[in-house]
């Protein structure tokens, strides 16, 4: 069976950076900010539609502060788990974005945030949901796996 790494008591930020500066600039800052009071960040995506991570509950007042002299939205949502599973665990078979994101919702259990590339798939669930979310993509992974072999 696939090993998933799975991060509890997680708070997924979204920061949507503001028009008045340059975009680099608030990024620099925002990060500058992050590692001077020292907020771990965990599963980081930057795109032209701002910053998502994952920090811990217990940053999230930090957090707050980083961004308050920034021209930035932030967004939290807390009460969040991460789940990851890199390709050398599942042997180079995830199941496809379309079978996660229905076999979580078959299950009721609702996907806040889903990456993935040829090297690690990262799915954010609310934490009540992370033993059950976990367990359905280890067994996607083995059935992808054995598809794979057959």
């Amino acid at each position: 069976m696939s090993q998933i790494a799975r991060k509890s008591s997680a708070c997924f930020a979204h920061i949507i950076e503001g028009d008045v500066e340059r975009p680099g600039r608030q990024r620099c800052a925002l990060f500058d900010n992050l590692d001077a009071m020292g907020v771990k960040l965990d599963f980081l995506a930057v795109n032209e539609a701002g910053c998502s991570f994952v920090v811990d509950e217990a940053d999230a007042p930090r957090l707050r502060a980083a961004t308050h002299p920034l021209n930035v939205a932030l967004r939290l949502k807390m009460g969040c788990a991460r789940i990851a599973l890199s390709a050398s665990e599942a042997d180079s078979s995830f199941p496809t974005t379309t079978q996660i994101i229905a076999a979580m919702g078959k299950e009721n259990i609702d996907v806040i945030y889903l990456t993935r590339d040829s090297a690690m798939l990262a799915v954010i669930v609310a934490e009540q949901h992370a033993p059950r979310a976990a367990d359905l993509i280890a067994h996607l992974c083995s059935m992808s796996s054995y598809q794979k072999a057959a």
